[in-house]
């Protein structure tokens, strides 16, 4: 029964990575989209990393029903490393034992069969790549992120009330490993392509136009090495587009998976501020958490962060806290306000722009002396190259700003900052109000006077 779960998982997962050879539009019966002669060299690589003995021995004991606790605590027991992190880690304050344990079949016991198997392979995956030392990017921003990704997975997933919170965990802290496999494979042409991406999110997109192959097909192949489940692989293979996951249920954790990855932007970017806006965005529109309990979510993903980092060993900034990243993110966006306005005085063509009409909810950062104040769900009625018009259930003060982020597809979103030029009372306790386009901010920062008219047709 265990061998077919295997051979099913192991069809799973090359169906996925098939599916990559045929985007962009392209027909199955047309060309492979993925560069072939790279993608060939990268799965024949002798030394891909593998799972570590003890590793495989816990996967495979696991995926039988009737497995016992003592059988997995001696299969983990061929590490003496690994039962040391183990134990090390159920005793740590995160997980606020009221006595001391001081063996794996107890910790196994006390914490239950996924959480051990979640601990065995993020240590014995982690503790293999981390000897490998990236070439050509920062190995150290790498490893934060992927843990301030894992910790913000498994917060979400509590949060969202999904059964498997260990497998969000597990597949945000290995989502990028591809990057590692390409680093390696592509030296210093991949570094180049590294840098040259102004944020993680755009990097994917520069990874096909640089090589027609990206990190997460890579990740995709390493899956299918591990032979991992389903409910790991295809959120590592999509996390920047969970929508492509056909599955429902698995779909969620690859949005979670998605979703996290942003929360991790948050806490290693130089400029937090766009990161913030979109995770506070997508957990109203995905998840209905509103903006309070969203901050409170990143603080509570700052502070175990830091619980988790000296047992994964990998240090992290005790002083970036969320509170003093929002803090600076306000003076970021404060400076682009003042910027702004600037450019508004700059700008001499305000033609007439004709308008699109548009029916949908979406999401807008109301921000008051440089601060977002909130995420307001607002009807869109119409935008046009100068203004949005929308209809809200509470009236907004003219001359007040708000930031909407247009998503597309091919790159990343367009920033709009509006001033509120009218607010007309419905008389049903609705508002039509009309925003007039500011300027375009860009990812860093930095507010560009409108030269032309911004490309909204995806708003």
């Amino acid at each position: 029964m265990a061998a077919s779960r295997y051979k099913r998982r192991h069809s799973e997962i090359r169906h996925v990575f098939s599916r990559f050879l045929y985007t962009r539009g392209i027909r199955k019966a047309g060309l492979l989209t993925v560069n072939q002669r790279l993608f060939e060299k990268i799965r024949e690589t002798a030394d891909l990393p593998s799972l570590p003995a003890a590793a495989m021995r816990v996967m495979d004991l696991t995926s039988k029903e009737d497995v016992t606790p003592q059988e997995v605590a001696e299969a983990v027991s061929m590490d003496p490393a690994l039962v040391a992190k183990i134990l090390r880690t159920v005793n740590s304050p995160l997980y606020g034992c009221s006595h001391a344990i001081s063996s794996v079949h107890s910790a196994i016991v006390m914490l239950g069969m996924d959480t051990v198997k979640t601990l065995v392979l993020s240590f014995s995956i982690c503790s293999k790549l981390a000897r490998e030392k990236t070439k050509a990017f920062d190995h150290l921003t790498y490893w934060r992120r992927s843990l301030y990704a894992a910790t913000a997975a498994r917060v979400l997933g509590a949060k969202v009330w999904v059964t498997e919170k260990e497998a969000c965990f597990l597949s945000a802290l290995l989502m990028d490993v591809g990057m590692l496999v390409m680093d390696r494979v592509l030296g210093e042409a991949y570094g180049a392509c590294v840098t040259r991406a102004r944020n993680h999110a755009e990097l994917s997109r520069m990874e096909d136009k640089a090589f027609e192959l990206n990190h997460q097909q890579v990740a995709a192949v390493l899956a299918e090495r591990w032979e991992l489940p389903e409910l790991l692989a295809l959120p590592m293979a999509h996390h920047h587009e969970p929508e492509k996951v056909e599955d429902e249920h698995v779909r969620q954790y690859a949005q979670i998976v998605s979703v996290a990855a942003r929360c991790a932007d948050i806490f290693v970017d130089k400029q937090p501020m766009w990161s913030i806006a979109d995770v506070r965005r997508i957990c109203v529109e995905k998840f209905r958490i509103n903006e309070i309990d969203c901050d409170a979510m990143l603080v509570e993903i700052g502070m175990r962060t830091k619980e988790l980092a000296p047992l994964f060993e990998i240090k992290v900034d005790s002083e970036a806290t969320y509170d003093k990243i929002l803090a600076r993110a306000n003076e970021q966006l404060l400076n682009v306000t003042k910027v702004a306005q600037h450019a508004k005085e700059e700008a001499s063509d305000r033609r007439r722009a004709p308008r699109i009409r548009r029916d949908k909810d979406v999401v807008i950062l109301p921000c008051t002396d440089g601060k977002i104040t909130g995420s307001i769900v607002v009807k869109l009625q119409d935008v046009s190259a100068r203004g949005v018009g929308f209809i809200h259930t509470a009236a907004m003060p003219v001359g007040a700003q708000f930031i909407f982020r247009v998503p597309r597809t091919d790159t990343v979103p367009i920033t709009l900052m509006y001033t509120i030029a009218r607010c007309r009372d419905l008389g049903d306790g609705r508002y039509v109000i009309g925003g007039q386009l500011e300027c375009v901010v860009r990812e860093d920062g930095v507010a560009q006077p409108i030269t032309e008219a911004p490309d909204i047709k995806a708003a």
